[in-house]
């Protein structure tokens, strides 16, 4: 008995590895861009297996530095990617997690917040549960890009799952599963 549950518990693990394997490579082949970690730390060069580029790109980047810290503050977390010639954070805002994609010469690309049903502005919120009362909002992700402020908001009940857009005060659906 012991035998086949460990067997079960190993195939699960191998399963999800080959499945972690492939999202990655899916991932990677969607975006076309390799994501490569930096540190926050000057005057340092990082290599990896296939490129290496010089720490001084982010580090020293005075407009990608000076525009982070004007939208989001000092005490920002610094947890930087490098996304083919962009510049990536992972880090909190107001307490959620969020992304922020940054151009080298300080732009910022687009804000990606995400949170749930409380983080919802009230008029959002009453948009959404106006049509959708009889379903639990499970996320609220907001993407602010090109001075637009776009709400995605994933919707559950007993029978489906819905992903719904708001943009403008104006609500679409864009998915819906059975379950």
């Amino acid at each position: 008995m012991k035998t086949k549950i460990i067997t079960v518990l190993i195939n699960c693990y191998f399963l999800l590895s080959v499945n972690k394997s492939f999202s990655q490579i899916a991932f990677n082949k969607i975006n076309d861009r390799l994501v490569q970690p930096i540190a926050a730390s000057s005057n340092t060069n990082i290599h990896t297996d296939t490129n290496s580029f010089n720490l001084n790109t982010v580090a020293s980047n005075i407009k990608v530095e000076r525009s982070f810290t004007s939208y989001f503050g000092e005490n920002a977390e610094n947890n930087w990617s490098k996304v083919g010639k962009d510049f990536l954070n992972h880090f909190h805002v107001n307490g959620l997690p969020a992304n922020a994609l940054f151009r080298k010469n300080g732009e910022l690309v687009y804000l990606i917040t995400y949170g749930t049903e409380k983080n919802l502005p009230a008029d959002i919120r009453n948009i959404v549960k106006r049509e959708y009362y009889d379903y639990n909002i499970t996320m609220a992700i907001e993407v602010k890009e090109d001075n637009r402020d776009i709400w995605v908001i994933k919707l559950d009940n007993t029978s489906e799952q819905i992903t719904v857009r708001v943009e403008d005060n104006e609500m679409e659906q864009t998915q819906q599963f059975k379950k």
